[in-house]
């Protein structure tokens, strides 16, 4: 038959070793590590960033696009 524990503060689903070297490495409170692990087991809902407004209109990039790939043969071509 598996073991019990008392201890209210004891997880069932963090070993009890996991916390002692989490504090051991990072010299954090037993409490605190122990709260960042149980956090840490959690899913989070993550917003997706909206991305920026573009700078550059659809055919102003093209004639970018052309310009700065001239450019690029120029500066090959000077080598």
């Amino acid at each position: 038959m598996p073991k019990t524990s008392s201890d209210p503060e004891e997880s069932p689903h963090l070993h009890p070793r996991r916390p002692n070297e989490l504090v051991d490495l990072t010299g954090w409170h037993r409490e605190y590590a122990h709260a960042a692990l149980k956090t840490a087991l959690t899913p989070t809902n993550v917003k997706p960033k909206l991305g920026r407004a573009p700078i550059y209109t659809p055919d102003l990039m093209l004639a970018l696009i052309t310009c700065w790939c001239c450019e690029h043969q120029e500066s090959l071509a000077m080598e």
